[in-house]
């Protein structure tokens, strides 16, 4: 069973909030905003939470009368969940959903489910109903509904059996119920039956390597130690040999003390009994019961001759040594099949003390943790290193931000699906759905993932455009991209821009967009005849579907070849941005031939090459059109 979806209501920066989960599910946003919440929360439902029972302080600000709930529907259950689960499932469905409650008003916390029931029974099964209250209503459904042939019954055991005869004969007509489950339900925390069929942990940015070393319930090393050893089977064995240590006491003290303390206790009793008492006593010795320990395991660290605990170590150190135990998580043999059911790990700030190439690995480690079928492993965490994410797989992002009303704060998530990025770009293409898909599964640009951090972002269709816009905005005075947040995505050509438009859409990043309209094309090529034709069309059919997927079709004169110049959130280049510049930036031609004499580069477009030819030029005469629509953006952001 595997986290399928959460709400979450009323927890701390959270008031509203529901999110599917996948194999890895990431958080990015800034600081402050509930990214780690969502892992808090969880933690709450199925550890308790390090801290503890909630108080009205854990509620959403202005809100703390209400009550605190996270509920938790799982899918993907195989078998054994279904056996420890019991009446909570059956055998035509595969989700299972609970849910935890934190009443201020009574001041308990309750965990409930879904069962599967008979909507017209749900008020007659609810806990601590008095008996007289049961039978009023068990005797007001006969009535009402005699078709149901419920039989009489007068005690509350007999009432509840009757119900659940009638429940087991007639299945088709069950569906999900609520019902409280204070009393009943095994839980996931410490020894309960569903703490063997999921376990949740969570790695906290402060780090506390040495929870996660020692072998306690739901530290990484216990997990480890769970999948790879049977403790039982050495405990079982200790259980037998101080059975054995005991029974000897008990031999020693028969063979030294036996016959003394006899003697003894028969003079005792004789003065006893010279006091007209019926009762006698008895000298023995105390066996002292011992309890045997428990079979547990400990990390040390060999560093030279020494042997230290891991919290003797730097930071960097411990972290390497919970990157290490979750790589041997990810490393399970395929062979061994036995169930030990789902890890979900949850990670506050993975990147925390990695060396870049660290950090890199660890994110590979734990894709592969949760991508291997036979890991029985879900990974969740909140980040701000563009290393966790990855473009094919942005429908497992979510991006939170804080907005105010001017007087308080809220959190809105952000998510771009892929039915919903798919179903923007039918605007662009006329591609059969699964088409698309397999485009965007196979999307890659070092850029996206420093986007989705970005405050706005300016698409653009190689990495000379995407040179040529920095090294601008750098010369700019009253410009600096990099310091609002403004990020240059390079798509790789003209037809991916609206896949990532789509993308930074759903997440809520304002775009921009920068293409040429490739109308100066004529004049440099070489084709003639019937290819000349086929190659003009496929700029036109390229123009008029990204000028269709930007909504400007009725604002432009020819869709064929755009106009150039500004028009909404867009900047269209006359044919390319070389020629463009060449053509309104004075100076540039010279510059440029500069530029190629000093680098002498394999190919004469090149972004090193631009870099430099813009540095030569003074800004003042970049072309006004451009260097309007980079002023506008960056006021608009």
């Amino acid at each position: 069973m595997k986290i399928a979806e959460v709400e979450i209501s009323n927890f701390r920066t959270l008031y509203e909030a529901k999110i599917k989960f996948y194999n890895v599910t990431s958080f990015v946003g800034p600081n402050g905003v509930g990214k780690s919440t969502v892992l808090y929360a969880l933690d709450w439902f199925f550890n308790g939470g390090r801290s503890g029972m909630l108080t009205p302080q854990d509620a959403t600000y202005g809100h703390e009368q209400e009550n605190i709930e996270v509920r938790v529907t799982f899918d993907d259950l195989n078998d054994n969940d279904r056996v420890v689960l019991g009446k909570y499932v059956n055998a035509d469905v595969n989700t299972f959903t609970a849910w935890k409650i934190r009443t201020f008003a009574d001041g308990n916390e309750r965990l409930s489910a879904n069962i599967k029931g008979y909507n017209l029974f749900t008020d007659l099964k609810v806990p601590n109903i008095a008996v007289s209250e049961l039978k009023e209503r068990y005797k007001n459904i006969q009535l009402k509904y005699p078709e149901l042939q419920l039989k009489n019954a007068t005690t509350k055991k007999n009432i509840l059996d009757e119900l659940n005869r009638w429940e087991s004969d007639n299945p088709d007509k069950l569906t999900n119920v609520p019902e409280e489950l204070t009393t009943n339900f095994n839980g996931f925390n410490s020894n309960d039956a569903l703490a063997s069929r999921f376990k949740f942990t969570l790695v906290r940015a402060d780090l506390r390597a040495n929870e996660e070393a020692s072998d306690s319930r739901n530290s990484l090393l216990s997990e480890i130690i769970e999948r790879a050893v049977d403790r039982k089977s050495a405990d079982d064995r200790l259980i037998n040999e101080f059975k054995t240590i005991q029974q000897n006491e008990k031999n020693i003290y028969e063979d030294v003390f036996g016959e003394p303390l006899k003697k003894l206790t028969s003079k005792f009793n004789k003065v006893v009994r010279g006091y007209n008492t019926n009762r006698s006593v008895e000298i023995q010795p105390n066996i002292q019961e011992i309890n045997p320990p428990k079979t547990t395991f400990t990390i040390k660290v060999n560093d030279g001759e020494n042997q230290t605990p891991v919290t003797k170590q730097g930071h960097g150190f411990q972290r390497t040594v919970l990157i290490s135990a979750l790589q041997l998580l990810s490393e399970k043999d395929d062979e061994n099949e036995n169930d030990n059911g789902v890890l979900c790990l949850a990670i506050e700030e993975p990147e925390l003390f990695q060396h870049p190439i660290q950090a890199q690995v660890f994110a590979s480690v734990l894709r592969k943790l949760a991508d291997k079928p036979s890991n029985d492993v879900q990974v969740t965490y909140a980040t701000h290193s563009p290393y966790f994410l990855e473009e094919k797989h942005f429908e497992q992002i979510y991006r939170l931000i804080r907005h105010s009303n001017g007087t308080s704060y809220s959190t809105k998530i952000f998510h771009a699906s892929m039915s919903e990025v798919i179903d923007d770009l039918e605007r662009y293409s006329v591609q059969d759905r699964q088409k698309k898909k397999e485009y965007l599964e196979k999307l890659y640009s070092n850029d996206l993932p420093i986007g989705i951090y970005a405050n706005e972002v300016i698409l653009v269709e190689g990495s000379t455009d995407k040179a040529i816009i920095e090294s601008i905005s750098e010369k700019m005075v009253n410009v600096s991209l990099a310091q609002k947040g403004i990020v240059i995505i390079s798509c790789g050509s003209k037809s991916k821009i609206p896949q990532y438009y789509a993308i930074l859409k759903g997440l809520g990043i304002p775009t921009s967009v920068v293409f040429d309209n490739d109308s100066g094309w004529g004049e440099r090529s070489d084709k003639t005849g019937e290819a000349r034709g086929k190659v003009q069309q496929a700029h036109i059919s390229e123009n008029n579907k990204i000028v269709r997927f930007l909504g400007l079709e009725n604002t432009l004169e020819n869709n064929d070849f755009p106009d150039a110049g500004t028009h909404q959130q867009t900047f269209i280049v006359d044919d390319t941005l070389e020629p463009y510049l060449e053509k309104n930036w004075k100076g540039w031609a010279e510059a440029y031939e500069h530029a190629v004499s000093e680098l002498n580069p394999s190919s004469k477009k090149n972004a090193e090459l631009y870099t430099q030819t813009i540095r030569a030029l003074s800004i003042e005469n970049c072309p006004a059109s451009l260097s309007s629509f980079l002023e506008t953006v960056n006021e608009n952001c």
